[in-house]
């Protein structure tokens, strides 16, 4: 479902996801949340790895801090 719904998303067919969603167990929900969020953090890994940074995982949590913060004071 992960797959899937980051397929929808990458189309730009929200509306396939909104479907791909309805009905879904909370618990269901959750693990389609972890999982995409998995994905996404590895990403940044990736990205930051690219970049050269000595500890990619290091700079992808300063990156999520930094926008915590943003968040949080808006």
């Amino acid at each position: 479902m992960a797959a899937a719904l980051g397929l929808a998303y990458a189309e730009g067919d929200m509306d396939r996801g909104a479907a791909l969603l309805k009905g879904v167990d909370p618990q269901t929900a959750g693990a389609v949340l972890l999982a995409l969020t998995g994905a996404w953090v590895g990403a940044l890994d990736l990205v930051a790895e690219a970049a050269g940074e000595s500890d990619p995982r290091a700079h992808t949590k300063r990156l999520l801090y930094a926008e915590a913060l943003e968040s949080a004071a808006e």
